[in-house]
């Protein structure tokens, strides 16, 4: 749920954040926003089945990184993780960038 996957960020702080807009409790588009106050430099990437025109256009205003749509294939989800400033720092080699 929202409020169990925002301690999880907090605790863990991952470099890449999957979240999907229909959630128990708070929904995506609430944990996005905590996300933001929370560290304003977090990579998220809202996905969802329910793909209308409003949750895509709140994502990107909420200040998601990108949006996908379930299901969807092992490439566009690669290509998605390879925009992320923290695996491109990984993968250029950038000895200050940690991976977890």
């Amino acid at each position: 749920n929202g409020e169990d996957g925002l301690l999880q960020y907090i605790e863990h702080a991952p470099d890449i954040v999957f979240v999907d807009i229909h959630l128990p409790g708070l929904t995506g588009h609430q944990v996005l926003k905590a996300l933001k106050i929370i560290d304003p430099n977090v990579f998220a990437v809202m996905l969802s089945v329910d793909t209308v025109k409003d949750n895509i256009v709140q994502s990107a205003a909420g200040g998601a990184n990108n949006f996908l749509k379930k299901p969807f294939s092992k490439e566009r989800l690669l290509s998605i993780v390879k925009m992320s400033p923290y695996v491109q720092g990984i993968s250029r080699g950038n000895s200050s960038m940690q991976s977890y």
